[in-house]
């Protein structure tokens, strides 16, 4: 179905469509451009050069309010942000601001629309961590704790799907070691350890990842993790469990990084 619709020349008429003020316009119009461009490069290349980014990010501040429209708008980016080129565009448009905002907003809701933006921006977030500069803007504008508050409120009302992807942008955001500096100063290990009391293994993956990456060449947050008698009672039993493989793999790796930095004499 995609096909005939681009052969028609459809995408050229929709952008236009992007610019109106009418709200079920706008709701239909970004949800026919994500799903026709979904997995087609070119059609993604040729969007950069008409700057549908612009238009995308700005809706996402115009109708801040319409959750709806935000989803889809949402859906809309992850689906272009496949091509670098866009990814550079989103940053260049400061729309890591505009998801700062967004979680910001949602914070404490439960209903079942904002959970799924909650997934949609997490899941661009992690799109978008294209090299150490991209990473490290999105730690100063306040993200991570953002995506902190998050887990700790999805972690009691068991929603794996937000809890997995607020993991896979923390742990890309702990990449760059300016980042890992600055997120274990503020306390995100510690945090994120309050996370443990998960059954779910692919959060129990996730969240294994993310402390290995903030530990890796950091001695001293080795040295803390390795004098929690929580953490390694965990991670002694992730290591010998048959349940999960990558579980299993990631307890043994973030275990050898916590007794290799670890200079603790106790």
């Amino acid at each position: 179905m995609k096909k005939p619709c681009i052969e028609a020349g459809l995408v050229p008429t929709l952008i236009p469509l992007l610019e109106s003020t009418d709200q079920e316009m706008l709701l239909h119009a970004g949800r026919a451009i994500g799903r026709i461009c979904y997995d087609n490069r070119n059609l993604q290349e040729e969007l950069v050069k008409v700057g549908v980014i612009t238009s995308l990010v700005r809706i996402l501040t115009d109708y801040a309010e319409s959750e709806p429209l935000i989803h889809v708008d949402l859906l809309a980016l992850c689906n272009l942000a496949e091509l670098d080129a866009l990814k550079v565009q989103l940053v260049e448009a400061g729309v890591q601001e505009v998801l700062s905002e967004i979680l910001l907003r949602l914070q404490g809701s439960s209903q079942a629309e904002d959970t799924c933006i909650v997934k949609a921006a997490s899941d661009l977030i992690v799109s978008l961590l294209l090299g150490d500069g991209n990473c490290v803007r999105m730690v100063q504008v306040g993200l991570i704790h953002q995506l902190l508050d998050l887990l700790e409120k999805h972690v009691e009302s068991g929603d794996i799907s937000v809890q997995h992807a607020a993991l896979s942008a923390l742990r890309n955001l702990a990449i760059p070691v300016v980042n890992k500096v600055q997120m274990l100063e503020e306390g995100v290990a510690e945090r994120i350890q309050a996370l443990l009391r998960s059954e779910m293994p692919p959060v129990q993956f996730k969240l294994l990842g993310t402390l290995r990456m903030l530990t890796d060449g950091q001695a001293d947050a080795a040295e803390i993790l390795g004098q929690d008698p929580m953490l390694l009672t965990r991670l002694v039993q992730w290591c010998n469990t048959n349940d999960h493989s990558g579980v299993c793999g990631e307890a043994n790796r973030l275990l050898a990084s916590i007794l290799r930095h670890n200079r603790s004499q106790v």
